[in-house]
């Protein structure tokens, strides 16, 4: 059974994008894992709630297929983040799967692995801007993937995300 993490902020994690991802995930037979900064549950925008399953720091690529960073606005506290930073380029040089929807491009921007690649991300928080300075070539469509990283626009594209993921995954 192929794994992935999901990546979630502790606190504003975008719901829907969580929720719909992992579900499309789940359904295509993908075993999902929870990552966040702290083990307690995580708290989305919008109310909901998420368990957390292991903690950022702890997360090994060698044990996942892959990994995507879920957006909303918790998600910035991971721009700059030497363990986000750190865990994306990993499982980029190791040709593993590697995603991010909503803002979440810009932290694989600001890891530096989408030089060359086509991106796509939320229209505002200059995030096409971000993937732009980063290298990428920014791209309006609901999902992009280009090689291993798959990147969505936002909520509305959260279930074509998780199928995205779940067919370069089984496909690996």
């Amino acid at each position: 059974m192929k794994k992935i993490v999901l990546v979630i902020a502790h606190k504003d994690y975008r719901d829907e994008e969580y929720e719909l991802t992992r579900k499309a995930l789940e359904e295509a037979g993908i075993s999902v894992s929870v990552a966040s900064t702290d083990i307690s549950d995580a708290e989305g925008v919008k109310g909901g709630s998420a368990k957390v399953d292991i903690l950022l720091r702890e997360v090994e690529a060698d044990n996942f297929d892959g990994i995507a960073f879920i957006g909303g606005p918790g998600s910035k506290n991971y721009m700059g983040h030497a363990v986000a930073s750190n865990l994306a380029r990993e499982f980029m040089s190791k040709e593993k799967i590697v995603g991010a929807i909503c803002f979440a491009p810009a932290i694989l921007a600001e890891a530096g692995i989408l030089s060359g690649k086509k991106a796509t991300g939320w229209e505002s928080d200059n995030v096409p801007e971000i993937i732009e300075r980063g290298g990428g070539i920014y791209v309006d469509e609901p999902v992009v993937a280009d090689g291993v990283v798959v990147t969505a626009i936002g909520p509305s594209s959260s279930v074509n995300f998780g199928k995205e993921l779940s067919r370069l995954l089984v496909n690996q």
